[in-house]
């Protein structure tokens, strides 16, 4: 009766990943159609949902902050959009936005955060390999 309920208990744990990756997918193609669709209240749900779960990866994760970035500004909330930008910087320095799909607009203001953002990298680089990203957005709300 035990190796039943340990047979039970291992094919339970093999399956949790695979249920938190569908739900991560779920989260995701969520975000993107309310994005598309210009919900951009509900892509910020979904997104900011999405960041809390475990298991987003690196690609995911930089296309949330894209989103997130681009849907806080559409709701003039630039501290928000701000943050996520920063954050998508923090992955991807060399990260830009589509100019077919983004508003001018909204990539003037990017191409500034991210000025701002390698002129304090370049003030005030690393000192090591294991400092976090975070420093980078947490100096950057300092000096705002």
């Amino acid at each position: 009766m035990r190796s039943i309920y340990g047979i039970i208990t291992l094919i339970a744990l093999l399956l949790l990943p695979s249920a938190s990756a569908q739900t991560n997918d779920a989260w995701f193609k969520a975000m993107e159609s309310a994005f598309e669709e210009a919900d951009f209240e509900e892509a910020i749900h979904h997104g900011r949902q999405l960041l809390q779960n475990e298991g987003v990866s690196g690609i995911q994760r930089e296309e949330v902050y894209r989103i997130l970035g681009i849907s806080y500004f559409h709701q003039t909330i630039l501290d928000s959009s701000r943050y996520y930008f920063l954050r998508l910087l923090n992955l991807r320095q060399n990260a830009s936005l589509d100019p077919i799909k983004t508003s001018p607009k909204i990539i003037q203001y990017f191409e500034g955060i991210r000025r701002e953002y390698l002129e304090i990298r370049r003030l005030d680089p690393p000192a090591k390999k294991t400092d976090s990203p975070t420093l980078y957005v947490v100096k950057w709300f300092q000096s705002a």
